[in-house]
Formats: C-alpha cells, sequence, structure tokens
C-alpha cells in the first residue's frame, strides 16, 4: 500500500521523540531513511566517551547527517582532563561538517581558556547561520567570548551559567571587540557568583537584548547588572529575575531608565520569602509600558517549608511566620497600575502559587488600592 508522502512524513513527525522506532523505520525504504535521518541527528550531544564513535561510524561528506544538525552540544569533562590530557581537545577540524548549527552549547569546557587563537578555523562557519550559544560550566577568560561573538555575528540569544576562569589568566577585560550594535533576542545569566568579570565584559558589548534572565545574584555583582541593564535601557521588553537554590537572591538594581519595559516576572524559593518590600526592581519602574507583574513562589526543597500545617487565606501568609506586607506592595503596584491605566492599558498581576487550601484565596482586600487603580489579579494555583 502507497501512503501520501504527507502522511508518512506527519507519521515520522510524531516518532521525533521515539529514536528507536526512527532507526527502525530508516531501514524501510531511501525514502523513509531520509526522513528519519532529519529527526535522528536533528540534535548531536558529543562527549569525550562518544565522540570516537560518532566519527567513526557517520559519514562526514558534505551534505551528510552532520548538516542536518541544528542543535550541537559539545561537553568536555574537566575531570577527565586532569587524568587524560588527551580529553582537552577534540578534534575540532572535523566541526566544519556541521553546516546547519542553529544553537550550539559548550558543556564543562574547560579546556576553552587555550583555545583563544585557534578559535576561528574551527567556529568561523557558524557565523552565518548560528542564533544561539550557551556556555555552562565553561572556564574561559571575556577574550575568548569576545573572539566567540566576533565570529558568530547572527546569534541573538546567549545564556552564560556557572562560569569560572582560570588563576593563571589575568584579571583584567580586554578592550571590546569590533561587534556591530545591534538588536539582539535574550540573554540568560546564571550563578556567576565565580564570573564576574565576564558579567563586567558583557555590559561592555554593543549589544542591546530585548529579554534578560538573571537567576541568582551576590551583592558584589549589583553594579555589573545595573550597568547591563542600563546598557539595554532602550531595548529591554522582558525582564526575569530568579532566586538561585545556591542561596543566590534577586539582584536590587534600578529599572528607571528601562522604558520600554512590558513585562517584569520574578521568582522566589518559597512563599515565606516574598521581600518585606517590593525593592528597587518595581518601585523604580518608570516603563508606561508595563503591563504584566508575574510573581511565582516554587518549592525549595527545604523541609521546614514543605511541612508547615497550611496557610492562612485571609492573610496569605503562613502560620506561625511573619504576615506578609501586602501594604508596601500595594502601594507600589497600585503607582505602576497608575502609570498604567494613564497610558491607555491596564497592568495585571499574576500570581503564581501552590494550593493548599480547598479553594484558591482572595486578595480584593490585601491589594485594594491596585485593584481601584484598574489592576488585574491573575491568580494560579498548581
Amino acid at each position: 500500500m502507497n501512503l501520501p508522502p504527507e502522511l508518512i512524513d506527519q507519521i515520522l513527525d510524531d516518532l521525533s521523540d521515539d529514536l528507536e522506532s526512527l532507526r527502525a523505520a530508516a531501514l524501510v525504504s531511501k525514502a523513509w531513511a531520509s526522513w528519519c535521518q532529519a529527526h535522528l541527528f536533528k540534535s548531536v550531544h558529543l562527549t569525550p566517551h562518544t565522540l570516537n564513535g560518532w566519527f567513526k561510524n557517520v559519514p562526514h561528506e558534505v551534505g551528510g547527517p552532520a548538516s542536518l544538525t541544528r542543535t550541537l552540544t559539545l561537553e568536555e569533562s574537566y575531570f577527565m582532563s586532569w587524568i587524560n590530557p588527551q580529553f582537552m581537545y577534540f578534534p575540532l577540524s572535523n566541526l566544519t561538517t556541521f553546516s546547519d548549527v542553529r544553537s550550539l552549547s559548550f558543556i564543562k569546557w574547560d579546556a576553552i581558556l587555550f583555545r583563544g587563537a585557534s578559535l576561528k578555523p574551527y567556529f568561523g562557519h557558524f557565523g552565518t547561520t548560528l542564533r544561539a550559544v550557551s556556555l555552562r560550566s565553561c572556564g574561559f577568560h571575556p577574550a575568548i567570548l569576545f573572539d566567540l561573538l566576533s565570529l558568530l555575528p547572527n546569534v541573538d540569544d546567549l545564556e552564560i551559567e556557572r562560569p569560572h576562569t582560570h588563576s593563571k589568566v589575568p584579571d583584567t577585560i580586554p578592550d571590546a571587540p569590533k561587534i556591530t550594535p545591534s538588536f539582539r533576542g535574550t540573554l540568560s545569566l546564571a550563578d556567576l557568583s565565580a564570573g564576574t568579570l565576564i558579567l563586567k565584559a558583557i555590559a561592555t558589548l554593543p549589544l542591546h537584548f530585548s529579554t534578560i534572565k538573571i537567576n541568582g545574584c551576590l551583592l558584589y555583582e549589583l553594579g555589573a547588572y545595573q550597568m547591563l541593564l542600563t546598557s539595554c535601557r532602550d531595548t529591554l521588553v522582558t525582564l526575569h529575575l530568579e532566586e538561585s537554590n545556591r542561596g543566590l537572591t534577586l539582584p536590587d538594581v534600578s529599572l528607571a531608565s528601562c522604558n520600554e519595559l512590558e513585562e517584569v516576572h520574578a521568582l522566589f524559593l518559597g512563599f515565606m520569602k516574598l521581600p518585606r518590600s517590593p525593592g528597587t526592581p518595581f518601585s523604580s519602574i518608570t516603563s508606561r509600558k508595563l503591563r504584566k507583574i508575574s510573581l511565582t513562589f516554587a518549592e525549595d526543597g527545604n523541609p521546614h517549608y514543605q511541612n508547615e500545617p497550611g496557610w492562612d487565606e485571609s492573610e496569605w501568609s503562613v502560620w506561625g511566620a511573619r504576615p506578609i506586607p501586602w501594604g508596601s506592595w500595594d502601594t507600589v503596584l497600585s503607582h505602576l497600575a497608575h502609570q498604567a491605566r494613564g497610558a491607555g492599558g491596564r497592568l495585571t498581576l499574576q500570581l503564581n502559587v501552590r494550593r493548599v487550601g480547598p479553594k484558591p484565596p482572595k486578595l480584593d482586600h490585601l491589594l485594594p488600592r491596585f485593584l481601584g487603580d484598574g489592576g488585574l489579579v491573575d491568580i494560579n494555583c498548581n
């Protein structure tokens, strides 16, 4: 029985997460093999242990399976590099066969510290296609980051998580690279406690992001974060601030100059951790385009919070804890709602919380001024 190509394509699309079924389907015919390969090689994750198998068993001619890869992850354990130096270096010359990669991730690349001069021959060909770069638990100097971004002018999204620098590398920021100032997508920064130098370097770049995500902050990083937000003041539309389970808090930065800001999202690890006052991030907002503030209260894994007997639904506070200061929050939120209404819009406060009681609590009597100024409240309980 002959099936229409569109139907076959839909069937294989539905199997995109089932690798075993895709491998079996690839044996049906040459046509099926080409469809299956598009899914099988769409995302490739290479480690020191899988590297040899990949380069020995997968054809590497132009237009081969590597050309189908859209997401490429290179993981290099720096623990292995201490045991055997050969694990410090991937055979980077083979990366040129990945001709149409859109997202490139580096994980645990401590050896990237020593590769500054050799990046161009191996990563330069990504410059026309690459849209997202992620550096997670990598050791590198700002000069390496500058070199990489200079090679990849079309990158919109940049993620840096838990970076660290080397003791033998100078603790200085080089001159910013010659990157054309441009409007970019999302900048995600997580746990930069050992990478403050990297944070300061990013703030010197002429890159203007529309979305910035910050996961955790230490006090001595506030100046660098402030410089970063100021550099994006004319383009920043969405800001995400999150507490970290590593003990890092929300950055208390001013948003007074971010006049394009439309949404602010904050994540707290536990409802008891709602600040006594909204703090600078909220009280300093002057954008008349602000339409949404989202507050999420997540479990932090601490039994002390998980074993609380329940919530006082009338005041939205945990029994035995200090009452949440909704009065100070109402003052700030009502001011922001008034600004939004003056610009012809309405501000929505979204609360994402864990539901304990039989019905969602109400906030009518806790935020009277905010509601009186046209503010809306959206409560999501799970």
